[in-house]
């Protein structure tokens, strides 16, 4: 591991987001994928090193206003990785960081997210997006604990 990758493992864990989401296409069953990011509002060279070194794609979105609210928020660029297997490869990369911390907490649950992919590629071998009843039960069994970890609580 580089020293490159620890400095990225350090990033994820104050600023990264791990999300899995429920998708639907049409006369489809529901799929569910998984995605990680994270925004700067200044360290562009730096998502472009992430995207370099791990793949994704870039965003940026300028100074915007909310109608309603009157909320400005500042421009951001936001780094975006929605690749299976290459989230994969990074999600084994983040969880060698020795830091304990409710990241790490949501990284262990997303390795339960490719057990599933796996056993469900294996079986049919092939790559498909049609799931029985039981895989989508448990994709969304997966999806809510992680939004749970997500869910600030009061000490």
């Amino acid at each position: 591991m580089t020293n490159w990758d620890r400095e990225f493992i350090g990033y994820f864990f104050g600023e990264g987001c791990i999300t899995i989401q429920r998708c639907l296409e049409k006369k489809t069953r529901p799929y569910y994928r998984i995605k990680l990011q994270f925004s700067a509002r200044q360290d562009d060279d730096m998502l472009q090193e992430a995207k370099k070194r791990y793949g994704g794609y870039i965003y940026q979105y300028g100074r915007r206003t909310q109608k309603v609210t009157g909320y400005t928020a500042n421009p951001v660029t936001t780094w975006v990785l929605d690749d299976e297997w290459k989230c994969e490869k990074v999600i084994k990369m983040l969880l060698k960081g020795v830091l304990p911390s409710k990241k790490r907490e949501q990284l262990e649950l997303t390795k339960q997210f490719f057990v599933i992919k796996r056993r469900i590629r294996d079986k049919d071998n092939r790559r498909v997006r049609t799931y029985t009843d039981n895989d989508l039960r448990e994709f969304a069994e997966v999806k809510e604990k992680l939004h749970r970890l997500k869910d600030f609580k009061e000490k």
